[in-house]
């Protein structure tokens, strides 16, 4: 997805991921040819993504 390095930088995924461009742009093709495979990852990021929201909801209704 070209909007990722527009909106976080693509040196953070090159560092976090240890990867440069050329393998950033391979994984981008294989998963685009593979969406079952990516649909489930997307999933467990969102599934991810909603226990973190969950736990800051407790965290900041705890404070008011």
């Amino acid at each position: 997805n070209p909007n990722f390095a527009k909106t976080l930088g693509a040196p953070y995924f090159y560092l976090k991921y240890g990867i440069d461009s050329l393998q950033l742009s391979q994984n981008e093709s294989y998963y685009s040819k593979n969406p079952k495979i990516y649909q489930k990852i997307h999933m467990k990021v969102l599934l991810r993504m909603e226990k973190l929201k969950d736990s800051f909801d407790l965290l900041t209704k705890g404070e008011k």
